[in-house]
């Protein structure tokens, strides 16, 4: 998407499909082309016993689905842009995000899940709440790379109303309110929460 805001034109394909192979090598091994440091790069990162090779053809499968299915009909004006609103009047209270991609109309988030995100989780989600906040748009969509057997791309699509956004207002003043005095209220909808991850 970034290819696209500086020259109008969707990325080629290879180049792509190179990007996410360099950039994966990158991550796992430490550089782009020594895969000399493998094992000790490997034991960094917690696979959860999955392998990493195949872990990597799954991202280039899916990216290639993106690319050629979804991608062309996207035009972005914005690509992981920052943004910020004043809760208060006192302007003391910043919320703050970065968003995937945010073309004219709507605001899109990617997620790799490894089955569909239900439109009953979308709509009760605090992600679109917060992006039309931060964005003032109505209009929000998970792009949902989708792990399974056959992998797919599928939207979920929400929509805000203001009141809805008032509602998240609300509640995030009271957030901050409870962190100020020392209380951090736990989400259980978020990984930090889990058994797992705690």
């Amino acid at each position: 998407f970034d290819h696209r805001l500086k020259t109008g034109n969707n990325l080629p394909l290879n180049d792509l499909l190179d990007a996410f192979g360099t950039y994966w090598d990158k991550t796992v091994y430490g550089s782009y082309s020594d895969k000399d440091e493998e094992e000790e790069s490997n034991n960094e990162i917690n696979w959860e016993g999955r392998d990493p090779n195949k872990l990597k053809d799954e991202g280039i499968l899916l990216a290639r689905i993106y690319r050629e299915d979804v991608a062309p009909g996207v035009k972005p004006l914005k690509v992981e842009a920052y943004n910020e609103k004043m809760l208060d009047e006192s302007k003391s209270i910043k919320f703050i995000g970065y968003l995937d991609v945010e073309p004219a109309d709507e605001i899109i988030d990617h997620k790799l899940k490894g089955k569909m995100i239900s439109q009953s989780e979308a709509d009760r989600d605090i992600q679109p709440l917060s992006y039309c906040l931060l964005t003032g748009k109505s209009n929000f969509a998970y792009h949902v790379a989708i792990k399974k057997i056959h992998p797919e791309i599928k939207i979920v699509q929400v929509r805000k109303t203001q009141l809805d956004v008032d509602w998240w207002v609300k509640n995030l003043k009271q957030i901050f309110a409870q962190m100020q005095s020392g209380i951090a209220p736990g989400n259980p909808n978020q990984w930090g929460c889990s058994k797992e991850y705690c």
